[in-house]
């Protein structure tokens, strides 16, 4: 008896023994599987946020030989755009100014049918409030933006007054590529919506190279930055949407 029961004993540990065997192995199987998917899921993400990153030279009929183009020559291209890309929710034009320019370009838009337009400061509690005149830095407010019923609120808003902004605005700028922020919450989208600013300079003259003088040159030919504003929520939405529900990304 104590012998059989030796053998009943022997065989439920090499059960168990096989069982969780199997068990590992179907863990590792599993975890091979789960970051095979996660990796394709991560690269399906890059190449989507590539796209949007150089959606934002077909916004280049806008600008010829260094100058931006008309209100209307702007609300084609970034209608375009917008049309093409499910993904981006709102072009601007920003132009570069001194504080001496401000009157001029405030009046011209007014002119344009934009009653009330003036540049603005965006408050970190979301408010607006009119920039100080006479500014002592140079300007870079929205200009012109699509979809203007959407974006009508944040004309005008000085882009360099956000904190959040500045730094993208100054690599972009000195280095003469597209930049992109880190998510931003902006004004006119829901709450807890975010988008990413893709900033791309537009200089008066081709400049190429680096180094700290051509740095300083582009600052000094910066005619203004042309913007999209990329979706964070539709941009995942987007390049997930092959696989089954499953897996978060975060």
């Amino acid at each position: 008896a104590l012998f059989l029961a030796l053998i009943a004993a022997c065989g439920a540990c090499l059960s168990l023994l096989a069982y969780g065997a199997l068990r590992a192995k179907e863990a590792r199987l599993l975890r091979t599987r789960l970051e095979a998917d996660a990796a394709q899921r991560v690269r399906l993400i890059e190449r989507r946020f590539e796209g949007n990153v150089v959606a934002i030279y077909r916004l280049g009929s806008f600008v010829r030989q260094g100058q931006p183009g008309s209100r209307a020559d702007f609300s084609d291209a970034a209608d375009r755009l917008l049309t093409a890309n499910r993904d981006i929710s709102a072009v601007y034009w920003v132009p570069h100014l001194t504080p001496d320019e401000r009157p001029l370009y405030e009046e011209a838009a007014q002119a344009a049918g934009l009653a009330g337009y003036q540049i603005k400061d965006l408050a970190a509690d979301g408010s607006m409030r009119p920039t100080p005149t006479p500014a002592d830095r140079e300007l870079l407010p929205i200009y012109f933006a699509e979809p203007m019923p959407q974006q009508q609120s944040v004309l005008g808003v000085d882009l360099y007054s956000v904190p959040e902004l500045q730094e993208t605005i100054v690599r972009a700028v000195e280095e003469g590529r597209p930049t992109v922020t880190a998510d931003v919450a902006w004004p006119v989208d829901p709450p807890g919506a975010k988008v990413l600013f893709n900033v791309r300079a537009v200089y008066a003259d081709v400049i190429t190279g680096d180094g700290r003088d051509v740095r300083e040159l582009r600052r000094q030919k910066l005619v203004g930055l042309l913007v999209v504003l990329i979706r964070c929520d539709e941009m995942l939405a987007g390049a997930l949407n092959l696989f089954a529900p499953g897996i978060d990304v975060h």
